[in-house]
């Protein structure tokens, strides 16, 4: 419906005087992505609560997106809205809609992995903010807007760290840290975290995430010798949850923006992993490149590759974006 009103609308002013239908159209379509966005920002709120670990933060990153579609609905002139400015609201929009489903995977995870992965969530609300910076100062100087621009507070990284340190110490988390399997799990995970730091040459675990770093020393305090023993004693193959197994000992190539490892899938498939290197656009195209050309200790035959190319490339591709993700 509200596309033919849009049609109608655009036609008669047309008609009424030429060349002013782009002006309604503007109007519309800004119109239409604040509305979308307003929507998703309501059901994210509503969601907050169900992931406590989260919520603090959430609900300041909701307040904050809300206050850059207050400021996107006082936009006076919708003629003034540039190409570049129409790519930076759609930008925003998708952005927005990319942080409302890594918020809704949280849902899935236990408390304590909320923590582990909290960077997930952490990432995608700067990429978020970041646009939205841009397109409010874009706005206010393209276009004129109703009042003054009064800039929302855009969370430091120590502001979000410092309300997950304050859960950590909360009677919910210290109940499941108190668990051998929590401690066990979620100990192997931090582990195989910093094993993947070493191996892409970055910082230590510890030096960069905060977080991380206090769940580990109250996890290996409160944990049992057997438990203690079982971490040490783990090897150096890292198990994503899409279970495939990655030997980060064993470098079998490199390329500009990754590096690729010795990897087994769970039928004992023998496969070449890429860990992409942070922030690099990886398409279907070179997904497919790379797993046409990869090699294993020689060549992989022509048959394992077509086979791996259909069926197992969706699952080892998740491989692939789960341990982008994980990077810091």
């Amino acid at each position: 419906m509200m596309d033919m009103m849009q049609t109608a609308a655009v036609a008669t002013a047309n008609a009424v005087l030429p060349g002013s239908g782009i002006i309604v159209n503007s109007a519309f379509e800004l119109g239409k992505v604040c509305s979308e966005i307003a929507e998703l920002l309501t059901g994210m709120q509503e969601t907050a609560s169900s992931i406590k670990t989260q919520c603090a933060n959430i609900e300041k990153d909701v307040a904050y997106f809300r206050w850059v579609l207050e400021v996107l609905g006082r936009v006076q002139h919708k003629n003034k809205l540039t190409t570049e400015l129409q790519k930076l609201i759609t930008r925003f929009e998708t952005e927005v809609k990319g942080y409302d489903r890594v918020m809704k995977k949280f849902l899935e995870q236990n408390i304590l992995k909320q923590l582990v992965f909290h960077n997930d969530l952490d990432a995608a609300s700067a990429s978020v903010k970041e646009t939205a910076g841009q397109l409010v100062q874009c706005v206010t100087t393209e276009c004129a807007i109703n009042g003054s621009v009064t800039y929302g507070h855009v969370d430091q990284f120590d502001e979000r760290a410092n309300r997950y340190m304050k859960f950590i110490d909360s009677p919910e988390v210290m109940k499941a840290m108190s668990d051998s399997d929590n401690q066990k799990e979620i100990l192997a995970i931090i582990a195989r975290m910093g094993r993947r730091n070493e191996a892409m040459m970055q910082s230590p675990l510890e030096t960069n995430d905060v977080v991380l770093n206090v769940m580990k020393e109250k996890l290996w305090a409160s944990s049992s010798r057997a438990v203690q023993d079982d971490v040490k004693n783990l090897p150096d193959w890292y198990i994503t949850e899409d279970e495939v197994e990655i030997d980060m000992s064993t470098i079998i190539g490199f390329g500009g923006d990754a590096k690729i490892y010795k990897g087994v899938m769970e039928d004992g498939t023998p496969v070449a992993v890429k860990v992409f290197n942070a922030n690099v656009r990886k398409s279907e195209e070179a997904k497919l490149k790379f797993f046409n050309t990869m090699k294993l200790k020689g060549s992989i035959d022509a048959g394992l590759v077509s086979r791996f190319s259909r069926k197992p490339l969706e699952r080892s591709s998740r491989c692939i974006r789960k341990a982008s993700s994980m990077e810091t």
